[in-house]
């Protein structure tokens, strides 16, 4: 165990019940790594893994100018998708804060850009009713006390997070990111050396400051470890919940809400070489799983150094939306059941209204009957989402359904019961 002094927190404020209801009825977000890096199109760890000097790093400031940049259609994008919560970088691990803070000369509006895309991203999700939410990293490579002098770290990263949950209207929540804590790096290893905290990030006085400003908003900590006091959801990185097949993550699993975090390619932030995009049908099906899981989808985009999403996100978001614009109603809102779990797929519930996944046919042909014995026995009808009519029947306490004749979606089959 590395660092387990500073595994702790003291919150006693959480999110409000309504801040935790909407973020397990959104079920697909998408998250944003848009920076300085985004220039270099060689990923959001490029200052590190390119053993970049610090002048040469902050040099890229006087280059990056994304004119192409429109919150409107980001927001618009997201929400044609199905996207329910949209959160973006505000400081990644390079220090640069993608904000006009008044704590830091490094930032965006110091560019010649100029503009505030935190604040026109803000207004752009409330228009489309998105809720809006911000990644902050605790790490940061440029800010000189976070090697020298700790307790002004503190101040200043407080401070930071403090203009973030002020200055934009409400959010929906803080996801906090560069605290790794069973990280086993070298504390006496210069080369790793931010990535080991000089003292207390002092979570409980941060995570009580953020639900005092927003009492509905949900804040997690994407630190691998169980969750610490005052941290409303769990986080999962390139992982199922509790399996842990990246290695990093750990196989606990809490009581709160769950999400589970993919980038759409191979890349958390715009890499021009990395074309290997996930298909829509792929994401489809990871969504209906997640769901069937109770564990929210959180989708990563990589808009280019212009401020644009690149044509192939473009695609899957809108791919996605169709889907979404049919099958919707069986995702937004559903909460899984006791023992509603099988090697086919899942059932979820909606008030009274229950929803299979059909994610695998363990039968002989199409139009073979599906028994569940969990169901209740008043129901009356069973359709697909896109309109056709099953024959329902109840057996005792099994339900029973008979299959569409026509062959299985790939994708996915989702049934409606009544």
């Amino acid at each position: 165990m590395f660092l387990d002094e500073f595994k702790k927190s003291d919150a006693v404020l959480t999110a409000a019940s309504k801040g935790i209801e909407d973020f397990k009825d959104s079920c697909f977000s998408c998250t944003i790594h848009w920076g300085l890096y985004s220039l270099l199109s060689k990923g959001e760890w490029a200052m590190f893994t390119e053993r970049m000097e610090f002048k040469d790093y902050e040099s890229t400031m006087e280059r990056f100018n994304p004119i192409n940049f429109n919150a409107d259609e980001w927001a618009r994008t997201m929400c044609d998708a199905g996207i329910r919560q949209l959160f973006i970088t505000s400081k990644h691990h390079d220090g640069f804060s993608m904000y006009d803070t008044k704590l830091s000369q490094y930032k965006i509006t110091n560019t010649n850009f100029k503009r505030d895309p935190i604040a026109e991203l803000a207004l752009a999700c409330h228009k489309y009713g998105i809720s809006f939410h911000l990644y902050y990293s605790l790490m940061d490579w440029h800010h000189p006390a976070f090697l020298l002098d700790w307790s002004k770290y503190v101040e200043y990263y407080h401070g930071q997070i403090r203009e973030l949950c002020t200055n934009y209207g409400e959010i929906g929540g803080i996801l906090l990111d560069g605290f790794w804590p069973e990280l086993p790096c070298c504390i006496n290893d210069m080369e790793y050396s931010h990535f080991n905290p000089r003292g207390d990030y002092e979570f409980g006085k941060l995570y009580d400051m953020i639900h005092m400003l927003q009492p509905n908003a949900v804040i997690t900590n994407n630190a691998h470890i169980p969750p610490l006091s005052g941290e409303d959801y769990q986080i999962f990185e390139l992982d199922n919940p509790g399996e842990n097949t990246a290695g990093f993550n750990t196989t606990y699993v809490s009581e709160l809400p769950l999400a589970s975090w993919y980038p759409m390619n191979n890349s958390w932030s715009y890499n021009k070489s990395d074309k290997n995009f996930k298909s829509s049908g792929y994401l489809i099906r990871k969504l209906l799983k997640f769901t069937g899981m109770g564990v929210n989808l959180f989708l990563n985009a990589s808009p280019n150094e212009l401020g644009e999403i690149v044509p192939e996100e473009k695609q899957l978001f809108h791919e996605l939306g169709k889907w979404i614009k049919v099958n919707g109603e069986a995702i937004y809102g559903t909460r899984p059941i006791a023992g509603g779990e099988f090697e086919w797929g899942y059932v979820v519930k909606k008030d009274k209204t229950y929803y299979i996944y059909i994610l695998c046919f363990p039968f002989r042909t199409a139009g073979d009957t599906l028994e569940i014995d969990i169901l209740p026995q008043t129901l009356t009808s069973a359709i697909t989402m896109d309109g056709e009519k099953l024959d329902l029947s109840i057996e005792g306490k099994t339900v029973k359904i008979k299959l569409p004749h026509r062959a299985h979606n790939p994708i996915g089959t989702i049934i409606k019961l009544l």
